[in-house]
């Protein structure tokens, strides 16, 4: 009951005269319910004695939002201006005790568009260069700008004054190559509401796109799951370093505009020590980092920092096809076992699937297992789901048999899954497998053509299902 009625305290009254009616008799009905409901309770004075208190903040509340006497029908409700404006005041009041309310949520006005980011990563520290391209939504010219940044140590901002703009182009590799003359702002930290404000010496016009760099300090944890934290690490190796983002966790990586509606794509380097096995994050190895069957290609740590470092190497990620939540956001460096499958969909395109294990959790053959359940549950969603679920039967069913077919067929080609250490050596078919295989593959790209939309396909080159003990 009493998380009931705080929860009634917090919510807004309405600002018209109409719809402060239709709120009155709202609150009218809630109030006779609590009535109702402590009336049940008890009678006389002990009733009084133990919960009059409790309910004198909501007596207070209903006094304020004009409600001076309420009919049997709950309908005549006598407004009082005076009334309205102690209403008003008390909702400012209340929003110094809460951290968000309804008002925070509003249409984003300044769009991130790409992030540009190197995280220079160890165990103690996280330094993170960030180069941030936005756009000014708003009908006024920005003066400031106030960006979510939670127990971040903010060591630099900085505007570039020359870049080519990104426009509808999205040539991202371009558009970061051009960033030049970078001009140092002055910021302010506010750490009681966690944000950092930036302040630009010439504002920022509507429809205008501008780049800032923020250089600053992340400080991994072993208990707030959010940010960067610690998570299970294996004897003898260096600490597993996750990421958990949603719902507000970016702040706590990077300064940025922390809502679902901030969209907007990726560029991501990683600095890690050697020793962990894998390094990864959102998006697709980087042209370069990878070989043509998607093994990861380290470059040199002294390509991204100023100097050598022999106990680490460098990895990037470009997330360009889709943009994304900043609640989307995954990072992480640790020690697996990685399982891997390549997935091949009915119109033959391709990509790979991993799950990442801790190392001597599992019997090998169980993880393989796993990967298998992953790999059909991945295809059910494009052949199964979707705007026409309910129609194409038979074909469906024919797609099914095909694609245990064609498995069956590559089985005999080399191993479907391949774990730890183990390397895929391939068998040649015979002529008359080999040409069902291709017969095969030519069926089902013509059993899909009577769906103009198919279920959900991914689109990346990798996808993965990590390990996590927290």
């Amino acid at each position: 009951m009493l998380a009931w009625g705080r929860g009634l305290l917090r919510s807004k009254a309405p600002t018209s005269i109409k719809t402060r009616y239709l709120y009155a008799d709202k609150v009218a009905g809630e109030a006779r319910c609590l009535s109702v409901l402590t009336s049940s309770l008890s009678h006389g004075e002990t009733v009084k004695n133990t919960l009059s208190s409790r309910w004198i903040p909501l007596t207070n509340r209903l006094t304020a939002h004009g409600a001076r006497y309420f009919s049997s029908d709950t309908r005549s409700v006598e407004i009082s201006k005076n009334e309205n404006d102690l209403a008003d005041k008390q909702l400012v009041d209340a929003r110094k005790r809460y951290r968000f309310t309804r008002d925070d949520f509003q249409p984003v006005q300044t769009k991130p568009l790409h992030f540009d980011m190197i995280f220079d990563m160890t165990e103690d520290k996280i330094k993170v260069t960030l180069q941030t391209t936005l756009k000014n939504l708003g009908e006024q010219p920005l003066s400031e700008l106030k960006l979510n940044s939670k127990e971040l140590e903010i060591l630099s901002v900085e505007q570039f004054d020359k870049f080519v703009p990104l426009g509808k182009e999205k040539n991202f590799v371009a558009h970061v190559q051009s960033f030049a003359d970078p001009r140092a702002l002055q910021y302010e930290v506010d750490k009681e509401d966690h944000f950092l404000v930036v302040k630009f010496t010439k504002p920022i016009q509507p429809g205008e796109e501008f780049v800032i760099r923020t250089v600053s300090v992340a400080t991994p944890t072993e208990n707030i799951l959010e940010g960067l934290y610690f998570d299970y690490t294996p004897e003898g190796a260096p600490k597993t370093i996750i990421t958990q983002c949603q719902q507000h966790g970016f702040q706590r990586i990077v300064p940025c505009i922390d809502t679902m509606d901030a969209k907007a794509y990726y560029t991501t380097t990683i600095v890690a020590d050697k020793r962990y096995t894998n390094i990864i994050t959102n998006g697709d190895l980087a042209p370069g980092y990878h070989t043509e069957t998607g093994v990861p290609v380290f470059h040199p740590a002294s390509e991204v920092l100023s100097v050598d470092d022999p106990s680490r190497h460098v990895l990037k990620y470009y997330n360009h096809k889709v943009n994304m939540a900043p609640y989307l956001f995954f990072l992480g460096v640790g020690t697996y076992e990685t399982f891997r499958r390549t997935l091949e969909f009915p119109d033959g395109d391709t990509t790979l699937l991993e799950i990442l294990a801790f190392p001597g959790y599992f019997e090998p053959a169980d993880a393989k297992a796993a990967v298998k359940m992953l790999h059909d549950s991945v295809l059910w969603v494009m052949v199964s789901l979707g705007p026409e679920a309910c129609e194409h039967h038979d074909e469906r069913k024919r797609i099914y048999e095909l694609l245990e077919e064609r498995e069956a067929l590559k089985a005999k080609e080399g191993p479907l899954c391949l774990g730890p250490n183990e390397e895929y050596v391939k068998t040649p078919l015979s002529a008359s497998d080999a040409a069902r295989l291709a017969a095969v593959r030519a069926e089902l790209k013509e059993l899909l053509k009577v769906w103009k939309k198919t279920g959900y396909k991914y689109t990346g080159a990798v996808y993965r299902e990590i390990a996590m003990e927290n």
